[in-house]
C-alpha cells in the first residue's frame, strides 16, 4: 500500500537532499524521470515547490506547507497500512495495564481512547491495585506495564518518570480553619500554598499506608513533626474527597484530581510543604521479560498523552 508513498516520496526526497539529482541517485531513479514528476506536481499545486536559483535548492513558503501535509499523508498511510496488516493477519497483541483504582478514574477514561487511536487492534485488560500489588504483580509477569508512584520503592522493576504531582490538601469552604485564607481555587493558575502546622487541631482523613500517596503524606508528617488531633484512615481517596466536601475534615489529593475530575465546589485546595509537597509518578516494566511491542507504543503513548495534558501547575505562593 505505497500510493502515499509514491505519490509524495519523491517530492520528500528531493527536500531532503535539497536536489534533484541527489534524490534521484538516492531513489535508483533518472534524474530527467524525476525533474518530469517533480514539474507534473507543481503544475498540479499551481506554484513552485523549490527556489531552484539557490544550491541547494529551497523550499518555497508553498513548499514549506506542502511538505508538512506530504509527511502527515505519509505516516498516516503507514498507519492505515500497519493496521490492515495486523487485520489481514488476525494480529492482536495483548496488553495488560496495571494501575491504582483512583488514578485509572483519573486518566483512563482519556488515555486509553488515545492509545486505541494509534493501535486498535491491541486487546487491553487492566489491573487495578495498590503500587505494592502492581510491582509484585510486574515481577510476576502477570502484567505488561503500569503507573505507579514511589518508583525508588521498587528497585526490582525499570520505571521511567512521567511527572511529580502537587499533593493538595482539601478542606470545606465553610470550615473555619480557613476563614483567614484565600479560598480561590486557583489565580492565575497559580494553587496556594499553607502551613500544616496551622491545622493540628483539625480531623485529617488519610488512606492506607500501603498506599504510596498516604506514604508520602505520613512521611512529611514525621519530617515536621506533626500531629493531627484525629486520623480517619479509609481506602478511597474519593470517599475522603466527598466526606470533606461535606464536612470538617481536612484530606488530601494528587494534583491530577484538579486536571480531570468534576471537584465538589463546596472544597477548596492548598498546597503544604516549602518546597511544596510532591508525589512522583512512573511507568513501570518488568526487563525480566521481552518487551511487546504494544507495550513499547503504551509507554510512548503515556509520555505523550501526560506531557500534553497534564501539565505540572505554576509553583504554589504562600499565604
Amino acid at each position: 500500500m505505497d500510493f502515499f508513498k509514491n505519490k509524495y516520496g519523491f517530492f520528500v526526497e528531493i527536500a531532503e537532499q535539497g536536489s534533484i539529482t541527489k534524490a534521484a541517485e538516492k531513489l535508483h531513479i533518472s534524474q530527467p524521470a524525476l525533474s518530469k514528476y517533480l514539474q507534473r506536481l507543481e503544475q498540479s499545486l499551481g506554484g513552485m515547490l523549490f527556489d531552484r536559483s539557490v544550491l541547494p535548492i529551497k523550499l518555497t513558503r508553498l513548499g514549506e506547507i506542502f511538505l508538512r501535509y506530504a509527511m502527515q499523508s505519509i505516516n498516516q498511510e503507514k498507519l492505515c497500512s500497519d493496521q490492515i496488516s495486523d487485520l489481514r493477519n488476525n494480529e492482536y497483541e495483548s496488553l495488560r495495564i496495571g494501575i491504582g483504582p483512583w488514578r485509572a478514574s483519573c486518566i483512563l477514561p482519556t488515555l486509553l481512547p488515545f492509545f486505541e487511536s494509534k493501535r486498535p487492534y491491541v486487546r487491553v485488560s487492566v489491573y487495578e491495585g495498590l503500587s505494592d500489588d502492581l510491582a509484585e504483580q510486574l515481577q510476576k509477569g502477570n502484567i505488561d506495564v503500569c503507573i505507579l508512584g514511589l518508583a525508588e520503592s521498587y528497585p526490582f522493576i525499570s520505571t521511567i518518570p512521567l511527572r511529580d504531582e502537587y499533593v493538595l490538601m482539601l478542606a470545606n469552604k465553610l470550615n473555619p480553619s480557613i476563614n483567614f485564607l484565600p479560598i480561590d481555587r486557583m489565580k492565575n493558575g497559580i494553587i496556594p500554598r499553607v502551613n500544616l502546622q496551622n491545622f493540628k487541631q483539625e480531623r485529617f482523613i488519610l488512606t492506607s499506608r500501603r498506599q504510596g500517596f498516604a506514604q508520602v503524606i505520613y512521611d512529611y508528617f514525621a519530617k515536621i513533626h506533626f500531629e493531627p488531633r484525629e486520623i480517619l484512615e479509609i481506602t478511597n481517596l474519593q470517599t475522603g474527597m466527598y466526606m470533606t466536601a461535606n464536612s470538617n475534615y481536612i484530606s488530601f489529593l494528587p494534583e491530577i484530581a484538579i486536571h480531570t475530575l468534576l471537584i465538589p465546589e463546596t472544597l477548596a485546595w492548598f498546597s503544604i510543604g516549602d518546597p511544596p509537597l510532591v508525589y512522583p509518578i512512573s511507568i513501570g516494566y518488568s526487563d525480566a521479560f521481552p518487551m511487546k511491542k504494544a507495550t513499547r507504543d503504551f509507554i510512548e503513548a503515556t509520555i505523550a498523552f501526560t506531557n500534553a495534558t497534564l501539565p505540572l501547575s505554576p509553583k504554589p505562593v504562600l499565604f
